[in-house]
């Protein structure tokens, strides 16, 4: 029984997000994911080092901000040629941008590795111990499972601030992925059941952490390997240069027929990672 509860939930959230994910609206997010690449591009500077795996996490933090909140969050915009924000009071900040900035803080700091939370390192070799041991880090201050605790409580908080913000809002603007849920929320009695402000909070997350993350890796692995291999270099940015000037974007059609190496080299790069392993 309570697994049907569980399944028809799913089937109900399911034709709810189903809308967003057809072709022709992703193919129409192009226009308004252009300009966060194009600020990201202006992040390089000739002979600068720069981590690309922080820069390209910045990318689609930015791009799926904008898709899931309907928010810029700002963190590819030049800081050296943007004029500083006005003094705020602590509390008068944005929502939006406290949120994002703990988020990134939380994604690129409190990483899940031997300088990560001890619980979670443990729990990967003894998982009985791990619930304990968490619980018993959390009473530690300073601990790295104690900074993640209150990492995810004050993101927990924002994104709750967020999300009733967005639904007072009598026009909520473009369809993006929190609009959409808040939209079905009103709809009906029974939605609004199982739609409640919590559940929509953290679907949102969600959709923000898994994608940015995992994209964010995708393109830094793929930067990583073609830089590996200089006549894939080679054959990989005339096709690139060809398709015209840099001020034109593409279209999802010339995405998916003119660019049939980048296609190739795209999908090789999974099966590289196989290999090496």
């Amino acid at each position: 029984m309570l697994r049907a509860r569980r399944d028809a939930r799913w089937q109900s959230m399911r034709n709810v997000i189903l809308s967003i994910y057809q072709p022709s609206h992703v193919a129409s997010l192009i226009p308004a994911i252009q300009p966060y690449v194009e600020r990201a591009g202006r992040l390089l500077h000739p002979g600068e080092e720069i981590t690309f795996s922080d820069l390209s996490l910045k990318l689609f933090n930015d791009t799926i901000g904008q898709v899931a909140f309907g928010v810029d969050f700002g963190l590819t915009k030049d800081t050296a040629t943007s004029p500083p924000p006005p003094q705020q009071h602590a509390k008068s900040v944005d929502p939006a941008t406290d949120f994002i900035r703990k988020h990134f803080h939380a994604t690129t700091s409190l990483k899940m590795d031997l300088s990560g939370p001890l619980s979670i390192v443990l729990g990967q070799f003894v998982p009985f111990l791990q619930e304990p041991v968490r619980q018993l880090m959390l009473r530690v201050p300073g601990s790295a499972d104690r900074r993640l605790e209150e990492a995810n409580s004050d993101m927990s908080g924002l994104l709750d601030e967020i999300v009733a913000e967005r639904a007072a809002q009598a026009d909520r603007g473009q369809k993006n992925f929190l609009s959409v849920l808040l939209n079905a929320r009103e709809s009906t009695g029974a939605m609004k059941k199982l739609l409640t402000p919590g559940y929509v909070s953290a679907l949102t997350y969600e959709h923000l952490l898994a994608g940015s993350v995992t994209m964010s890796f995708t393109l830094s692995s793929l930067v990583y390997l073609v830089a590996m291999h200089p006549e894939v270099e080679e054959k990989l940015l005339p096709e690139i240069d060809a398709f015209g000037p840099k001020d034109v974007v593409p279209s999802s059609d010339d995405l998916q027929t003119k660019f049939p190496y980048v296609e190739q080299v795209s999908l090789l790069r999974c099966f590289s990672f196989l290999k090496a392993l």
